[in-house]
């Protein structure tokens, strides 16, 4: 199945439209992430999500990374979820049942979490097998496979944004999780597979794992950002998605010819500018190949709402350029964020923009304590022993969807030798949707609407 040949016929899987069943107001979703329900508008991304699939349908444990924003949530909730929550859904009674779950938030107790989550999933889906509650001090491994044979099912366990586990919970300060996911991929008598998403600067941190999950780096998968015909999918298909949700009697929205290839000039290659970031060393500059999804996303949908509140069924290049492009789109977005908080907030946002961002603009994850440490304000309460109440900050790129399979190098910790990874072209970049103290990150999330993972 490829973009081209896949289609999404009204009623097929969940649909876009909203709660009421009315149709969607716009279809692109700006700088939050895709979520399930976006899934009709998620597209350039299938040859992706096939491949994440096929390796988490066929290993025990899969490494999914890519730079911060590249669209690791989005591929995962629109796309790899969707697509396995669809085909759960079809599978003859005699086939093998599977179970999606997808965690997100690693403070407190991960653990119990993960249980409480495919219990809930399992339970809504096969609520007369499903039983009792597991109790939440059950090891994961036993609890995952208890579940499991209630509800005769394998389970595909998804840990997204897993690089805030190290944190929250950093070795010093280890949490159940440490040492009851090896059992969990070593056990030989369930069907359990896992994959693990996090950021390509936070690999390093699954060396906590070494040692104890034999082949941890083998099978690894690179998400790389949007080429020219991902991005085109990703501005075309959802605009023709919007309009059959819309039904023939009402008038079609259309793409000025010229608009996406025009779109797509002034975002490829296209990065943001930080300056005076101290979050690291001062590094090279970095030729940026392909195009950043989260600015795609935040482009369209300016550029849709400009058009729709001026009564124009038109996406127009002239109002592009009305709008001072790309680069201004994106730079007024930041302004525009920053100018809701408080006048101190906004003090404080631009001191904490500079820890948060390194001067080739990647992103730092930091503890508020830590923060408050840099930028000189109080220090935040720590709430708990395993530090439930620490919330992490972190500077959130902007705006997801191409491809390309290609080989390439991973950055290693000194004295790791590792197998090469297999990178997938194409992505966009999305906000996390956990908490945070006012800071840099609130210049992207002032404006995007929170969304939280299936399970909280």
């Amino acid at each position: 199945m490829t973009d081209t040949a896949r289609s999404a016929p009204p009623g097929a899987g969940p649909s876009a439209l909203d709660p009421d069943g009315a149709a969607p107001s716009r279809p692109y979703p700006g700088v939050r992430p895709f979520t399930d329900s976006d899934a009709d508008f998620f597209w350039g991304r299938d040859p992706e999500r096939e491949i994440i699939i096929a390796n988490l349908l066929a290993a025990r444990l899969t490494v999914l990374y890519g730079p911060s924003g590249v669209g690791k949530t989005s591929i995962l909730r629109a796309g790899v979820v969707h697509d396995l929550d669809r085909a759960a859904a079809d599978l003859d009674a005699d086939e093998p049942r599977i179970l999606a779950v997808l965690v997100d938030r690693w403070d407190g107790d991960p653990a119990s979490r993960i249980v409480k989550c495919a219990y809930e999933i399992a339970s809504r889906r096969w609520p007369e097998e499903a039983g009792d509650p597991i109790p939440p001090d059950e090891p994961l491994d036993q609890a995952l496979a208890d579940l499991g044979a209630r509800v005769r099912a394998g389970i595909l366990l998804i840990l997204d944004q897993f690089e805030e586990l190290f944190v929250y919970h950093p070795e010093g300060a280890r949490s159940r999780l440490d040492d009851e996911m090896p059992p969990v991929l070593l056990r030989s008598d369930v069907r359990i597979h896992v994959l693990i998403a996090l950021r390509e600067d936070a690999l390093a941190g699954l060396d906590r794992f070494k040692g104890r999950i034999p082949g941890l780096f083998d099978n690894r998968l690179a998400l790389a950002p949007l080429s020219a015909s991902s991005a085109r999918l990703a501005i075309e298909r959802p605009l023709e998605r919007f309009n059959e949700l819309l039904g023939p009697d009402t008038p079609a929205v259309t793409l000025e010819p010229g608009l996406a290839e025009e779109v797509i000039r002034q975002l490829s290659g296209h990065r943001p500018s930080y300056r005076g970031g101290r979050g690291a060393a001062a590094e090279a500059p970095e030729a940026t190949s392909g195009i950043e999804p989260a600015y795609l996303q935040l482009v369209m949908a300016r550029l849709w709402d400009t058009e729709r509140a001026a009564g124009s069924s038109v996406l127009r290049k002239a109002t592009l350029h009305g709008l001072g492009d790309a680069t201004e789109i994106i730079r007024r977005h930041v302004e525009q964020a920053t100018n809701r908080l408080p006048h101190d907030q906004q003090d404080l946002a631009a001191r904490a923009f500079r820890y948060l961002v390194t001067p080739s603009g990647g992103k730092v994850a930091l503890t508020a304590a830590d923060l408050a440490l840099y930028t000189g304000v109080p220090k935040p309460a720590r709430h708990g022993p395993d530090g439930a109440g620490v919330r992490i900050s972190r500077a959130s790129a902007a705006p997801d969807s191409g491809t390309r399979m290609s080989r390439g190098p991973l950055a290693r910790k000194s004295g790791t030798s590792n197998p090469p990874e297999r990178r997938i072209r194409g992505g966009m970049p999305s906000p996390s949707s956990r908490p945070s103290i006012i800071s840099a990150s609130a210049w992207w999330r002032a404006v995007a609407t929170r969304t939280s993972g299936p399970c909280e």
